[in-house]
């Protein structure tokens, strides 16, 4: 042990010469690597955990569906059930395709419709609304109101009180036909 701490020592000792330079430098430059890699390991382990956690906090961990597709008549006795048996809080949804008009501009985008007083339990999308009150804990939707993403308002110039105009595909697709015809 002596033997290599005195040959570590006689390279390593501060010489002015090349080859104590160079020896710093083959020394440093491993530990520098290493440093990278501990860090840039760190960063990608936390980072799909951090992204998962967002997504879980806004979405749904299981969604229920009827086997044909087909929609709830009533939704009650199933949240109920549901929450009751497993101890889940639920918010029912519906999902589909539209377009999103403003002025002159159109945009398609994957809606997601749902009750805001279901929403607000079973979610933590509350803390992603913005609200003019920040105390303000939970939101409330008035009749024609929406909510739309951040990325999107931003994207098509949207501010709060701007007019949307929303279109089914089917919808449009008959006002592009009336269009061409006409």
């Amino acid at each position: 042990m002596k033997g290599i701490i005195f040959l570590t020592w006689r390279y390593l000792k501060p010489k002015k010469s090349i080859s104590s330079i160079v020896t710093w430098l083959s020394c440093l430059g491993p530990m520098l690597g290493v440093g990278v890699l501990l860090v840039v390991t760190s960063v990608m382990n936390g980072f799909p955990k951090a992204i998962q956690k967002k997504i879980m906090e806004v979405e749904s961990h299981i969604s229920v569906m009827k086997y044909d597709d087909s929609s709830f008549d009533d939704f009650l006795p199933t949240v109920e059930y549901i929450e009751k048996t497993y101890g889940y809080k639920c918010s029912p949804f519906t999902q589909l395709p539209i377009f999103i008009q403003r002025e002159d501009e159109i945009k398609p985008f994957l809606a997601k419709g749902f009750l805001p007083e279901y929403e607000q339990e079973a979610s933590s999308i509350n803390k992603y609304i913005l609200k003019e009150d920040p105390n303000q804990t939970s939101y409330s939707l008035e009749p024609n109101e929406i909510i739309i993403s951040e990325r999107l308002a931003n994207s098509m110039g949207i501010r709060p009180g701007d007019e949307l105009v929303i279109h089914s595909p089917q919808k449009y697709g008959k006002m592009l036909l009336q269009k061409n015809e006409g």
